[in-house]
């Protein structure tokens, strides 16, 4: 039996019932209740479609709101614009603080530069992939606390500064790729509740709105921080090209500066030898051995080590952990009392692509590992390197022969004198004695 069902104030089929009876039963159905369920269910539909479109709707304030937050995000500090759309989800999320955690594509690092209203006078980096925060770099889901190990939380309340009672994390996408762009972290719901799936809607609400304002902010402030470094390695140069006389000096320079351009301990230069083939230090930064300042130049064999590495191979080299490379060699950190965590050796070459020479970085400072901009910073430093080094060698190629030419014009003046003079006393000689022979002469 098909019983079709109306929609309620039309003649609108909206489904059908179909009921199976025995064989001779169907006189025993009664029209009255079959109306009556038809009914029934015709209410049940208009009732549940009537509640799913006001479900799907969005609410009028939130979206009012956020549209007034779009308003206020008008400055060129990246961290600034976090702590207004942070201070927005404290408010619609109704949690005690939160902060934002950006993520770097290409190396899945994050780096948080506010924490509820308060902007962090240094950002704080930690690499993604080995955070308690992979789950949702991983999974690109929500979590919660309860899916951070309990040895792990103090991670979050490291950041945070307090204790954590409760937790959301949701990973935020740019609206037309998968790339993520940052995770958007609430601390502990107020009156003791828990995050909810409302919580969530909101916070995808919000960056519907907001991530394209934070991610022109994001790519304005990378473009000035490379205008800054530009400028600064353009001073750099500067300062290069004033030691061109002095090839010590200036590797002492060339030292200096890199180490500030990344943040670094130490670093180290070495210029290749083609004759030997080897790899030679003559500046030392910081190695001492037996507390005496290492003298002289060290030699290293160009296949051996991290530095022989880079200049057979001529490409750039970033150790996160120097203790578990292969290439690394632990004596000199053992003689020495140095521990070197981090490495980042970049190679020195001419115009032609040939390696000349190789700078090694030692232990990042304000930070567990160099970054992907350090390692941009070396490739560009290297190329004003290369034309210092080159420079000076020439320099001191041209000194040389100068040298050489005035000492060869001296020892040929000195013989030309000596000659002129030998010639000249001979000749008096000579006239003394044909002046002896003719007196000689004319007295016999």
């Amino acid at each position: 039996l098909l019983l079709p069902v109306p929609e309620r104030g039309s003649q609108k089929c909206i489904g059908l019932v179909v009921v199976v009876l025995q064989a001779g039963s169907a006189s025993n159905v009664h029209p009255n209740k079959v109306e009556l369920c038809l009914k029934q269910i015709s209410l049940t539909y208009e009732l549940v479609r009537v509640n799913h479109n006001k479900n799907s709707e969005p609410d009028l304030s939130n979206v009012l709101s956020v549209i007034q937050l779009c308003g206020e995000l008008n400055d060129q500090d990246a961290a600034k614009l976090e702590v207004k759309v942070v201070r927005y989800l404290q408010e619609h999320t109704n949690s005690e603080s939160g902060f934002l955690l950006l993520v770097v594509p290409e190396t899945q690092m994050l780096y948080c530069q506010a924490i509820g209203n308060t902007v962090l006078q240094e950002e704080i980096r930690f690499a993604g992939p080995s955070s308690c925060f992979w789950h949702a770099l991983e999974n690109k889901q929500p979590m919660t606390l309860a899916d951070i190990p309990p040895d792990r939380r103090h991670e979050v309340e490291k950041i945070m500064r307090r204790e954590i009672h409760n937790l959301l994390c949701v990973p935020v996408c740019l609206s037309d790729s998968k790339d993520l762009l940052a995770l958007a972290c609430m601390v502990n719901k107020c009156n003791g509740e828990e995050f909810s799936t409302a919580d969530i809607d909101t916070i995808h609400q919000c960056f519907k709105y907001t991530a394209t304002v934070l991610t022109s902010t994001l790519a304005f402030q990378n473009e000035r921080k490379l205008k800054n470094q530009t400028q600064a390695l353009l001073q750099v140069a500067k300062k290069l090209f004033t030691r061109l006389d002095d090839l010590t000096k200036l590797l002492r320079e060339i030292m200096q500066e890199a180490r500030n351009l990344t943040d670094a301990e130490r670093c180290s230069v070495f210029l290749l030898d083609k004759d030997s083939d080897e790899l030679v230090a003559m500046v030392f930064d910081g190695i001492t051995a037996d507390d005496k300042e290492v003298q002289g130049e060290i030699r290293l064999p160009k296949t051996q080590g991290i530095a022989g590495h880079v200049a057979t191979t001529g490409k750039l080299l970033n150790i996160r952990d120097a203790y578990s490379h292969p290439l690394f060699y632990r004596g000199i950190d053992d003689s020495t009392g140095f521990r070197t965590r981090n490495i980042l050796c970049f190679p020195i070459k001419d115009e032609e692509g040939v390696v000349f020479g190789v700078a090694q970085l030692c232990n990042k400072k304000t930070f567990q590992y160099f970054t992907t901009f350090d390692e941009d910073v070396a490739s560009a430093f290297a190329v004003y390197c290369c034309i210092s080094i080159s420079h000076s060698l020439m320099y001191k190629k041209v000194i040389d022969i100068q040298y050489r030419n005035s000492l060869a014009n001296e020892l040929m003046m000195f013989h030309m004198k000596s000659l002129m003079y030998k010639k000249l006393v001979d000749s008096q000689y000579r006239h003394h004695l044909a002046n002896a022979l003719l007196l000689y002469s004319a007295n016999q």
